[in-house]
């Protein structure tokens, strides 16, 4: 007797072409649905507002890009014309820089403050 003879074989034959038929149907809704979406997306007003965006954050990011552009051409200028002046405001620039980061970062400093006189170690004596 072969497989095809056996009793229950048409049953699981059948059974086959029925999940055979919802997965074709599944993924022809789902196919369907994807479509949909992509032309929500891509087309109509959504599509156009998103690509509006694009452009305008494209036009800042143009104009922040050309400030610091002429910005550090403005301080490589000055720089030239005041070394020693530059220095200084980078010094003080820095530490006030690492004066609010230590004020504002929540870390308590390492070092102990000193309460009282200074301690003096005795002088060796001669003898």
């Amino acid at each position: 007797m072969s497989n095809d003879d056996k009793p229950g074989n048409s049953e699981a034959t059948e059974i086959n072409g029925k999940l055979a038929t919802q997965i074709r149907r599944y993924l022809s809704e789902g196919k369907n649905k994807l479509i949909s979406i992509e032309r929500q997306i891509t087309g109509g007003e959504k599509y156009a507002k998103i690509a509006a965006g694009v452009n305008r954050t494209r036009e800042k990011l143009r104009k922040v890009k050309h400030q610091a552009e002429n910005y550090g051409s403005k301080a490589e200028q000055y720089i030239k014309r005041n070394p020693k002046k530059s220095i200084v405001l980078a010094a003080a620039a820095g530490a006030l820089a690492g004066g609010l980061w230590a004020a504002f970062s929540g870390k308590k400093s390492t070092h102990k403050k000193k309460v009282g006189p200074p301690k003096v170690k005795p002088a060796p004596s001669k003898r």
